[in-house]
């Protein structure tokens, strides 16, 4: 069985390392900085705050979990390194403008030609539908896009065939 102690150890250690918690019916919990806002050790189980949507800051529901009904805690592999918004600030800076792509962990690439194609914020940027390459949905909305999922950022060298 976990205790509160080792809970809120993975909780507030520093430096934070990822966890995932695992229960004894086979459910795994994966934590990560931004969740441990929204996780409250009480004295015989925990309150996780789920969120509805991976760009929400606050949660939209709760779940419960007893310390008896939690196998253990398990160290998550280290994050992919991420693409910051600043990179993608200074990609579409560049002098002369160069299309690039953004590669995404979850196998999206987006083609991106200029500011109309993209809109930075804070946590995530919205990225136009046609920029989209590997079209999963048909929305016609534009896709928000953590930058935390952002993998890579491509150069498109473009050819210029002479005659």
């Amino acid at each position: 069985m976990i205790t509160r102690q080792e809970i809120f150890a993975a909780l507030h250690g520093k430096p934070f390392r990822r966890f995932r918690i695992l229960t004894k019916d086979g459910n795994a919990i994966n934590v990560s900085e931004r969740d441990v806002d929204n996780i409250l050790a009480g004295k015989s189980y925990i309150l996780i705050g789920v969120r509805g949507q991976e760009t929400d800051n606050e949660f939209d529901r709760h779940e419960t979990v007893d310390y008896d009904k939690i196998d253990r805690l398990e160290p998550m592999a280290k994050a992919v390194p991420t693409i910051t918004r600043q990179d993608v600030h200074d990609a579409l800076l560049k002098t002369p403008a160069v299309p690039f792509r953004i590669l995404t962990s979850d196998g999206m690439a987006y083609l991106i030609g200029g500011y109309g194609d993209i809109a930075l914020r804070k946590e995530h940027a919205l990225l136009t539908s046609r920029t989209r390459e590997t079209i999963k949905t048909r929305s016609r909305c534009p896709d928000e896009v953590l930058y935390e999922k952002m993998i890579r950022l491509e150069p498109i060298v473009l050819s210029v065939a002479t005659i």
